[in-house]
């Protein structure tokens, strides 16, 4: 049962609610809250007391743009499926395993980045959001990495 505080003698017409309408909101309110509950299990938010305009801003940008994330990589393997990764957490762990390593001699100043070699997962992934442009050596130049 949904009870609502809006009547037809204290409200004016544009804040009226058809019944409809009414369960619309709710259930529509529902979502975004799973969204969030989602959406913060996936970032790992721990419990935050935000108190100021600016840090309730910042909490939810972050929220909304990760279930964003959340949304595109799904709708992505939705229309374009790779075999072996069937959901954005598998995405998400498979490109997790991308890594930079510093390679460095001892007893000397001579160090550097090296991207580790990538795994056909892991192209897929970068091939399917094109961009796979971030394992290209000029590009890993740029930043200071050496290629594969």
């Amino acid at each position: 049962m949904l009870v609502t505080n809006i009547t037809e003698t204290m409200e004016s017409e544009e804040y009226r609610l058809k019944p409809e309408e009414l369960i619309s909101a709710y259930r529509d309110k529902n979502r975004i809250e799973e969204a969030f509950r989602d959406v913060k299990s996936f970032i790992k938010f721990q419990p935050t007391f935000v108190y100021t305009d600016d840090h309730v801003r910042a909490h939810y940008t972050i929220c909304i743009l990760s279930y964003l994330m959340d949304m595109t990589v799904t709708n992505k393997l939705r229309q374009k499926p790779i075999e072996g990764i069937g959901s954005m957490e598998k995405v998400y762990r498979t490109l997790r395993r991308c890594e930079v390593g510093k390679l460095s001699v001892k007893g000397t100043d001579c160090s550097g980045l090296k991207l580790m070699p990538l795994t056909d997962e892991q192209k897929s992934v970068l091939k399917l959001f094109d961009c796979d442009y971030l394992v290209r050596r000029n590009f890993l130049k740029s930043i200071g990495v050496k290629g594969l």
